[in-house]
């Protein structure tokens, strides 16, 4: 892998070159980023690690343009954080595609019963609605961008102006609070 800067002025820099379109902050930055692929062994999403990628390089510009990060230094925890929640979001959306396809591929219309059956009670819905609406304001929003929205952790917080830590630790106390309405244990 190749040397990253070391002091915390370069990382500043190299979050600037990635915005000017500096081929050798990007190419540092990618090194990075697929570094850490490499250590959290995600092999199996090995086809998607460029798009992975670039998705973490377009948040990295989108952070720049917003100000940057109060530490410099910050920059590599930032990265590898987005990455992490990049791997999480390809891997959920890729196992749910190649179900999808096996159901499709066994038989068509298991594939439509197996969709419309995963789809819960409207009574479940009614509760679940309910207590949402119990949820304090930020944890209820939290949810509902990810999880009825459909947005990417990075996506949510940039929509509640929230660091992806802060979403995380909403949504995780909010998906607690809604475990023990629900009385469902872990």
């Amino acid at each position: 892998m190749p040397a990253t800067p070391r002091s915390p002025a370069s990382w500043d820099d190299l979050l600037a070159g990635l915005v000017r379109g500096d081929l050798e902050a990007t190419h540092k930055l990618t090194a990075l980023l697929t570094g850490h692929l490499t250590r959290t062994r995600a092999f199996d999403l090995r086809d998607s690690w460029a798009d992975i990628i670039q998705e973490v390089l377009t948040a990295l510009i989108a952070l720049a343009q917003r100000g940057g990060l109060r530490e410099p230094a910050a920059l590599v925890r930032y990265a590898l954080t987005v990455t992490q929640s990049k791997v999480s979001d390809w891997a959920a959306g890729t196992q749910r595609e190649r179900k999808l396809n096996e159901a499709l591929a066994n038989d068509p219309r298991s594939a439509e019963h197996a969709l419309s059956s995963a789809a819960p009670s409207a009574d479940v819905l009614v509760d679940l609605g309910r207590m949402l609406e119990k949820l304090p304001p930020r944890q209820r929003r939290a949810l509902e961008e990810t999880y009825l929205r459909g947005r990417t952790y990075e996506q949510t917080a940039e929509a509640l102006g929230l660091t992806l830590r802060q979403v995380k630790r909403l949504q995780l106390h909010g998906l607690a609070r809604l475990r023990r309405e629900l009385g469902v244990e872990r």
